[in-house]
């Protein structure tokens, strides 16, 4: 995670909500406009995570426990530990994964 963000209104947001004791909801803004094709990416990218963690959470969890045990060991009152400059390990090249001649 950065600092550095493009305006969060550009992006689709996948909700995770309480629900009851041992449970939640999944859900998706419904206000994304994916007029892009990056945008349509995206948009495909969380239908499928959110879908992911509706059908197999465990994985999920367990690396959010994992990571958790890691920001803990962190100290967070020194930032320059936790965001370094030009720092873009939080974006995902998704044609290195996608085979592009099976796509539209």
């Amino acid at each position: 995670m950065t600092k550095k963000t493009q305006n969060i209104n550009d992006g689709i947001v996948i909700l995770l909500k309480p629900y009851k004791k041992g449970k939640f909801a999944v859900g998706l803004t419904t206000d994304y406009n994916a007029d892009t094709p990056e945008k349509e990416m995206c948009k495909l990218v969380a239908l499928g995570a959110a879908q992911l963690l509706l059908e197999d959470p465990d994985p999920f969890y367990e690396r959010g426990i994992e990571i958790s045990a890691k920001l803990d060991a962190i100290d967070m009152s020194d930032a320059t530990e936790f965001i370094k400059e030009d720092d873009e390990s939080n974006i995902v090249d998704l044609t290195k994964y996608l085979d592009l001649k099976n796509l539209n």
